[in-house]
């Protein structure tokens, strides 16, 4: 299996969730995208991670990790405020 991804240019105090790359459907494949890595983060054994929703659904799917660690470096979605 190979991932067609295309790399963006990214700048300083930029979402990436308001990146969009030229192609078919990129919402559509971006969550896509999101939800297979939750399925696979699901499959591990060990899990670091912010506070995130993601992290939150990849819990959802498992029954349960061995090792577990969040680490909280500010606040979560709010880029730019202080």
């Amino acid at each position: 299996m190979t991932l067609d991804r295309e790399y963006v240019d990214y700048k300083a105090g930029q979402a990436v969730s308001l990146v969009h790359i030229d192609r078919p459907n990129d919402n559509f494949q971006k969550g896509k995208d999101y939800l297979t890595e939750m399925v696979l983060l699901s499959t591990c054994n060990s899990f670091v991670t912010a506070r995130c929703s993601g992290a939150l659904g990849a819990m959802m799917m498992t029954n349960n990790f061995e090792n577990v660690y969040f680490f909280n470096l500010g606040r979560y979605g709010l880029i730019g405020l202080d």
